[in-house]
């Protein structure tokens, strides 16, 4: 980008209308198209970064109704993508333009093991048990088969990692250790979480509308 922003100046300081006012000018080659390639890649990121979170955020939403519910798996879900991008930049050290988008992928399938765990901690909740109780039942029913879904969905992106391409190597490192960061958030974080915020303002839940 410096070297074209040179290109420019050098441009600007000729001139070109005081020669003739139509006349004009453009940039091409190799490192022009580079920069603009890339600069497009990071773009889409951000789109699909932003898009992706809105789209989990709103179907969440709609499947629970309740905006503090929501909250908590985000912020679950938040803490997992954290500790992938630290171990990523460990392990894979940069990442290419096709490894980033993995993060949207990971963040919509790691937060099945939290929607799994929620919805067993409001079902037992509803039925008259404590925040405590609530939490040691999600966890009692759901760790080894949220384990077992998440293990899986892992195992299906380590296989990439046999592959002599690199963006694919480097996709199958970072989904793979990704999800299962996720669900390592989903069981020591969700918890405290959910207990914080009944803490601070415990749900009311209408034991006869059973919601």
């Amino acid at each position: 980008t410096i070297a074209l922003q040179k290109a420019r100046d050098a441009v600007a300081r000729v001139d070109l209308s005081k020669y003739h006012p139509k006349m004009t000018y453009g940039l091409a080659g190799d490192l022009y198209s580079g920069v603009v390639e890339a600069s497009a890649a990071q773009k889409d990121l951000l789109d699909v970064g932003i898009l992706g979170a809105c789209l989990i955020g709103g179907v969440v939403l709609l499947f629970y109704l309740r905006v503090r519910t929501l909250a908590v798996m985000l912020a679950t879900i938040g803490i997992g993508i954290a500790w992938t991008a630290g171990c990523a930049h460990l392990v894979v050290h940069d990442l290419n333009m096709a490894t980033g988008f993995v993060f949207t992928i990971i963040a919509g399938n790691g937060l099945n093991a939290s929607v799994i765990y929620m919805a067993r901690y409001l079902e037992d909740r509803r039925d008259g048990s404590s925040l405590e109780e609530g939490i040691f039942t999600a966890h009692r029913e759901t760790i080894v088969a949220t384990f077992a879904a998440v293990a899986a969905s892992s195992a299906s992106f380590a296989s990439l990692t046999i592959t002599g391409f690199r963006g694919f190597r480097e996709l199958g490192q970072v989904g793979a250790m990704g999800l299962v960061l996720c669900w390592v958030a989903t069981v020591v974080c969700l918890p405290a979480l959910l207990a914080a915020t009944e803490r601070l303002a415990p749900i009311a839940f209408d034991q006869k509308a059973g919601l």
